[in-house]
């Protein structure tokens, strides 16, 4: 592809940069794959669109690395996990930060920064869990349990569906570039196997999640000290007065995980009592054995029944932004939680979609019919509210896809030797750097990103950029006229600048 216009002259050097980067990445024997320009979707810049089926067409060969990072400016991801022998640990909130901090140090592997986060690449090996991605919670103590603030993403690709993450030189949607840290380059350090410490935080936490309760990755492990530790404070320092309270607490968050097939099978039930007896042991003084049985049936009981008459364990949080997002915590959620907005919410049906869609839980049958009668309600006047991050703001979030839309575009100069526009354009340059788009192509991108969004809304975001509403019509090579909205050089400085947060 020719890049002849002044501006692209940074986009031709950061393109080769890319492609340098890839071709370096496949040498290492990890898996190729081109992604979005400011994006973390995978994409084939040969056909235009986002890659279907990536896991497929991941790639260690220079010859098909240089054709799809040859053209365009893209962002380059790696696929994790046994057929690139490396998984990423990431974090990006203040309590995974203080959790990597304790539990890896200053641990040698390569590192790398994006926006707001840390990813670190360790080894693949026997001991991870056959999963694709988790994200650890934790509580104000920061041990692992199923209703607390997000910690540690660890993105392993060890369960059939493949992961990917993006690496540097690419360039996050905030516009922040993906960056090696200093001594920690690839070049300079290779990954090491995931350190014990962490790993008992990841399968605390995987098999509370899984409702195999504290043990290891199968319901017949034994947890380790480590892994106790983790989950709970040291039981040493429950002292008389605080140990029926401490042991119902312990109780109810392991009956809150598990599944309800584990809720009725004898033989998990009876390992998770005989580590809780153990557990008690350790209490000032220990607890009796008769004790921990009878404050465990009352409650493994409890929850059973509950489960039985199709009660939710929902709790909403009300992030406070434009638009407002309505966050649904339930220990039976994937994530713990799904996200959904305000029209998710007075709708039942679409309720139930997301929650097979984000969380893998299908609602029972009766479901819409308790959420019209009483549950919405009660959840929605219980919710928890907070305030939102201001960059979540609708306008900002518009903004964002603009900026990915033109970044995207960029590399197209939509016109020939005469500067007439050729007939087939939709999106692309022109010789002064005008970027010229149609209006009904970004406003059904922008819909997609954010639901509820209005032509109105758009014309306010472009409005800011100046972009007038009714520009002139355009010639086209065929001789036909259509009309392109306008975002010049100007405009685009200043898109770049408002998207940076």
């Amino acid at each position: 592809m020719q890049i002849n216009h002044m501006s692209d002259k940074s986009v031709l050097q950061d393109a080769k940069s890319v492609l340098q980067d890839a071709l370096t990445y496949a040498i290492r024997g990890w898996y190729v794959i081109p992604v979005a320009f400011r994006s973390k979707v995978p994409y084939d810049p040969i056909i235009k669109k986002n890659m279907a089926e990536w896991q497929k067409k991941v790639s260690t060969d220079p010859v098909q690395i240089e054709k799809w990072f040859s053209g365009e400016l893209l962002n380059v991801g790696v696929q994790l996990g046994p057929i690139s022998g490396v998984i990423d640990v990431e974090h990006d909130t203040p309590e995974g930060k203080q959790i990597c901090e304790m539990l890896l140090g200053e641990c040698m592997t390569p590192t790398f920064t994006s926006h707001k986060s840390t990813h670190r690449l360790f080894m693949v090996d026997d001991r991870l869990p056959k999963i694709n991605k988790i994200t650890t919670l934790v509580d104000a103590d920061l041990k692992p349990c199923l209703s607390g603030k997000p910690a540690v993403e660890f993105r392993l690709g060890c369960g059939g569906k493949g992961m990917q993450s993006v690496f540097p030189p690419s360039v996050h949607p905030s516009a922040a570039r993906y960056k090696w840290v200093h001594g920690l380059s690839p070049t300079d350090v290779t990954p090491i196997p995931l350190p014990q410490s962490m790993l008992d935080h990841l399968l605390t936490f995987h098999a509370l999640k899984s409702g195999d309760g504290i043990g290891g990755t199968a319901s017949n492990e034994p947890a380790t000290p480590a892994q106790v530790k983790l989950y709970q404070s040291d039981p040493a320092t429950v002292t008389e007065g605080r140990r029926n309270d401490t042991l119902a607490s312990l109780v109810g968050k392991l009956a809150l995980g598990m599944r309800t097939e584990s809720l009725h099978d004898v033989d998990t039930l009876a390992m998770q009592l005989n580590l809780l007896k153990s557990i008690a042991k350790s209490y000032t003084p220990p607890l009796d054995d008769r004790e921990v049985e009878q404050v465990f049936r009352s409650i493994i009981t409890t929850e059973q029944r509950r489960r039985a008459a199709g009660e939710f364990d929902w709790r909403i949080v009300i992030v406070r932004t434009d638009p407002p997002i309505y966050e649904i915590h339930s220990a039976s959620f994937v994530d713990g939680k799904i996200v959904v907005n305000a029209l998710d919410i007075v709708r039942p049906s679409r309720l139930r979609e997301q929650a097979l869609l984000q969380g893998e839980r299908i609602l029972p049958l009766d479901f819409e019919k308790q959420w019209k009668a009483k549950l919405s309600e009660k959840l929605i006047n219980d919710a928890e509210r907070i305030d939102g991050d201001p960059t979540l703001s609708r306008q900002r979030i518009i903004l964002s896809v603009v900026a990915e839309y033109v970044a995207r575009g960029i590399c197209r100069d939509v016109t020939d030797d005469d500067g007439v526009v050729d007939c087939c354009c939709r999106s692309g340059v022109l010789p002064d750097g005008t970027f010229i788009f149609g209006f009904k192509d970004l406003l059904f991108l922008v819909t997609e990103r954010l639901k509820g969004t209005t032509s109105r809304d758009l014309c306010a975001a472009l409005k800011v950029l100046g972009v007038t509403p009714n520009p002139p019509m355009t010639k086209l090579a065929d001789g036909s006229t259509r009309r392109f909205r306008r975002l010049t050089l100007e405009g685009r400085q200043l898109l770049a600048d408002l998207t940076d947060f």
